[in-house]
């Protein structure tokens, strides 16, 4: 007996030094969350139009195709409150910056950790705020700083692919100007059916707290743009009608309440709705609510010529 406890415990040495050597390891590996927090602090001069937000805008806005001095912040899966934490920390500090993009998607407006609304936000839940804290140093309200996130723990299986990747292009992640790629050829057969809106009861009071906390979150964006004296540009993303035929009233009513809690704080906000704009076809779109790499490049001009120029 002794000396198979000898040996569980000699293997849970050698298990936790294995972990603590992946951890380290993970460290010194770039990924998309500190390539895009090194290029606002090292290249911070070099952007004029800064797009910020969640996989609408990661996969849909592709900067490089938009103009020079473009870059794509954005992150899937972003909650509004990493969005103002962004904007507060850094838009202040960057000297040559014109044009804040931020997007306004159906629903997303209820995306909360300290409110959880929809079950499919505790699937990330960890891994966000894992990601967020150790290579942003933006933990989420209520979390602290200094406590350790093991990635291990908290990143899915994303670490295996990172921790064996050559580099950062190997992990093609997103490519040098923020944009994470979704190509046509990899998309589904089901594709229309993928990313559908879910309906959930909006007046449970955990509901309305989320909403209400993040219409702060719309008028910190507001102020900060306004301080600043930039465009801020407020826009929906195309979607494929298999989404937009879910939408309801109540949701679609929520958007302009987001909307107009922006315009309060600064009247000048531009709103572009591109939601169920016919110039999008079924090769447009990677499923129902996310541009394929053809669509990106179709809404880059769009965006370039409509709202840049």
């Amino acid at each position: 007996m002794k000396r198979f406890l000898t040996y569980v415990a000699a293997f849970s040495c050698v298990l936790l030094l294995a972990c603590a050597g992946i951890e380290f390891g993970l460290l010194k590996i770039s990924n998309e969350y500190a390539f895009k927090r090194d290029y606002i602090e090292r290249h911070g001069d070099d952007i004029k139009v800064l797009a910020l937000g969640h996989s609408h805008i990661s996969n849909g806005f592709n900067a490089g195709e938009v103009g020079d001095s473009v870059f794509n912040i954005a992150t899937s899966g972003r909650l509004l409150y990493y969005d103002a934490e962004i904007v507060r920390r850094y838009v202040p500090h960057l000297n040559n910056i014109e044009c804040v993009v931020i997007p306004l998607g159906y629903d997303f407006q209820y995306q909360s950790y300290r409110n959880v609304v929809k079950e499919k936000e505790q699937i990330y839940n960890s891994y966000y705020r894992c990601m967020f804290t150790k290579y942003w140093d933006m933990p989420y309200p209520g979390d602290s700083r200094y406590g350790y996130w093991s990635e291990l723990l908290n990143s899915q299986v994303n670490f295996i692919s990172r921790f064996f990747a050559g580099g950062f292009e190997e992990l093609n992640e997103c490519d040098r100007n923020g944009w994470e790629e979704m190509k046509l050829s990899d998309r589904s057969d089901l594709w229309q059916e993928e990313h559908l809106p879910v309906e959930f009861d909006r007046n449970t009071e955990v509901a309305k707290a989320a909403f209400s906390e993040n219409l702060e979150y719309m008028r910190l964006i507001a102020r900060v743009c306004k301080d600043k004296g930039v465009r801020l540009v407020v826009v929906t993303m195309p979607c494929y009608r298999t989404y937009s035929e879910l939408m309801t009233k109540e949701g679609i009513s929520d958007m302009a309440q987001c909307l107009d809690a922006m315009k309060q704080v600064y009247p000048a906000v531009e709103y572009y709705n591109f939601m169920d704009d016919d110039r999008f076809s079924t090769e447009d779109f990677f499923d129902s609510s996310h541009l394929s790499d053809v669509g990106t490049r179709k809404f880059a001009r769009i965006f370039r010529e409509e709202v840049l120029n």
